[in-house]
């Protein structure tokens, strides 16, 4: 992700190489996360961040929005400030855009203060949840992750390993110094030690 909503995909070696070495404590994880959280796929290039927003609402039980509709509402917002071609690192002005037309490109304004507002903004009349973006993230970041593992809700979190862009990905357990999360790129769960996480956060709570 650079910066935030244009991913990199990150190296097989990079998601492969934690799990069986890294030393933990008792982990603590969502029951069954394995194998009930849904295993979205992004759709764009740089769309990490919208397809976990999709993950997380779908996990909830909530029907929509899809990353196709946050996608189409950041263009409503943001579209007149161009997208950056995933491929070419370039930026692009494009009028009148579909979904798939914005599939090859990242979101240059697109962090998790445009997306959260988005996404809230998107959901269903009557939710009994909403999106937050904690102000005392970076303070209570390790607080943050165990009480939405124990929530059973997951959270969005950015990973930054060394050499690599940043990559935003989803909360499904923690044991206090490895982070277990889904990978909407891959679509496969890995491990990272929680240093590399930016210490950023986007969590679901109920009204």
């Amino acid at each position: 992700m650079h910066p935030f909503g244009q991913s990199v995909a990150l190296p097989l070696e990079i998601l492969t190489a934690h799990p069986d070495s890294l030393p933990h404590n008792s982990f603590v994880e969502i029951q069954k996360a394995r194998c009930i959280f849904p295993k979205i796929r992004q759709r764009g290039d740089g769309w990490c961040i919208p397809a976990c927003y999709e993950a997380v609402i779908q996990h909830a039980g909530l029907a929509s929005p899809t990353q196709e509709q946050i996608v189409t509402q950041y263009h409503r917002r943001f579209g007149s400030d161009g997208y950056v071609h995933m491929t070419r690192r370039e930026l692009h002005c494009i009028k009148n855009p579909s979904a798939d037309d914005l599939r090859p490109y990242g979101f240059p304004k697109g962090d998790f203060n445009s997306f959260t507002e988005i996404a809230n903004h998107l959901l269903p009349n009557g939710a009994d949840k909403m999106f937050v973006h904690p102000v005392d993230r970076d303070a209570k970041f390790e607080e943050y992750l165990n009480k939405s593992v124990a929530s059973g809700l997951g959270a969005i979190i950015v990973v930054c390993p060394p050499n690599v862009d940043c990559h935003a990905l989803l909360l499904v357990g923690f044991d206090g110094t490895v982070v277990d999360v889904y990978d909407p790129q891959h679509g496969g769960f890995h491990q990272f030690p929680v240093a590399q996480f930016n210490r950023d956060c986007v969590v679901l709570q109920t009204r």
